[in-house]
């Protein structure tokens, strides 16, 4: 009898044990298992190629990284994208999803939570129906502890920053075709120029007597995206008088002003391929509004410049184009949705600005102006409806809810502007 009191004894006290055991190794492979899981840091290849700036970039084995310090956690940047060359287009704005909150959703993910934003065209407003989100995979970190993102796919083929939706003669994409053509960074901005590959409408290139039906192809597009971290300290917010015109922040409970802070003058870059024989006329339609600007005490607030190499990325708020795609005259800017603060802009004249104008005076104004039965007037008339359209622009990114078409006869601001 004793005997086996002692065995019971004893076996109870190695079940003890090896319970125990188990549990501390459960314990233990549970505490293990997030490290194993964790980024780990990136090792470079020797063909790497770094970019640096406050969000740095690494181009690698075909692959586009950009580093995420955790100081920058919280911060906003400015998204925004335009077609290059292209379908007619040069220097054109498109759809992005403008200022964005960097998150960190968890320890393995990092998204761009998309803010509300309002875009102001000529036409229309465009409205984000409420937000966005963009979450990437924290692929490694940095020696120094930045996370590291792949913005590979969201640049060649992505259509959650960008897309060119809007633009109807724009096919179909060919993601294979897609490809980096350049890396720019300077301070806080990161510009990435891609090429993409679209299928292009055929059947608009038929000859209108011609039976044959051309097989669809593509045509490349490059675009350039840019990426801005913006400052830490929101502009001063002012809000919308209930008789005041002007542009204001639909995101918002309360609506705020939409307006540039104009701290230094706001440069207006014309184009490099903008033909130069009208520059003068854009120059003189922007300029035209440093005299409503100088009586409300902001003197000399507008220039034009070309745009030159040597022109930082971030210098370039405002940017005048043309396109001969045949397109309407239009422009676009991007607004803060929490200050109102007008961060960047598009000035777009299409090539009918040149065709059609002097027609359309001739139609209108032919009994009021006797230079349309002069045979000199074609090209003093040209320069004088760019100038006109180009005032209307101007004043539509200033804020001016003003939809008149400035034309020959009539190029002064009015008492209502």
């Amino acid at each position: 009898m004793y005997l086996r009191k002692t065995f019971i004894v004893l076996l109870q006290l190695l079940l003890v044990v090896v319970c125990y055991a188990q549990t501390g190794a459960q314990t233990q492979s549970k505490t293990q298992t997030p490290a194993s899981s964790a980024p780990k840091e990136i090792v470079w290849s020797v063909m790497a190629k770094t970019y640096g700036g406050d969000l740095p970039v690494h181009v690698d084995s075909g692959h586009v990284y950009m580093e995420i310090p955790q100081a920058y956690i919280g911060r906003h940047v400015l998204i925004s994208a335009q077609i290059d060359r292209g379908f007619g287009y040069v220097s054109h704005f498109i759809h992005s999803i403008g200022v964005a909150r960097i998150q960190l959703q968890d320890a393995q993910t990092i998204s761009f939570v998309a803010l509300d934003k309002y875009d102001k065209s000529k036409t229309k407003s465009i409205k984000d129906a409420g937000k966005q989100e963009m979450a990437f995979a924290i692929v490694g970190r940095t020696n120094t502890g930045s996370a590291l993102i792949d913005l590979t796919e969201t640049l060649l083929v992505g259509d959650n920053w960008f897309d060119v939706k809007a633009q109807n003669e724009i096919r179909e994409l060919y993601p294979e075709l897609s490809s980096l053509l350049k890396v720019k960074v300077l301070g806080s901005t990161m510009q990435f120029s891609v090429r993409r590959y679209y299928g292009s409408q055929a059947e608009d290139k038929m000859l209108s007597s011609s039976m044959i039906v051309l097989p669809d192809a593509s045509l490349p597009l490059d675009i350039s995206c840019s990426v801005q971290l913006l400052p830490k300290e929101l502009a001063p917010i002012r809000l919308v008088h209930k008789d005041l015109g002007n542009l204001s922040s639909q995101g918002n409970t309360v609506p705020v002003v939409c307006r540039w802070v104009l701290k230094e003058p706001l440069v207006f870059y014309v184009d490099s391929l903008f033909p130069p024989q009208y520059f003068g006329a854009v120059k003189a339609g922007v300029e035209v509004w440093n005299k409503v600007l100088a009586n409300v005490g902001i003197a000399n607030a507008l220039q034009v410049q070309r745009v030159s190499p040597d022109i930082g990325l971030a210098q370039q708020r405002a940017y005048i184009s043309f396109s001969m795609n045949g397109g309407k005259s239009e422009s676009m800017v991007l607004c803060h949705p929490v200050s109102g603060e007008l961060l960047r802009c598009w000035i777009c004249l299409g090539y009918s600005v040149v065709a059609g104008k002097g027609l359309d005076y001739f139609l209108l104004q032919s009994q009021l102006d006797k230079r349309l039965y002069n045979n000199a007037y074609d090209e003093e008339l040209v320069q004088e409806g760019i100038q006109g359209v180009v005032m209307s622009l101007v004043a539509n990114v200033l804020g001016v809810k003003n939809a008149a078409d400035y034309g020959p006869g009539a190029l002064q601001p009015t008492a209502s502007d």
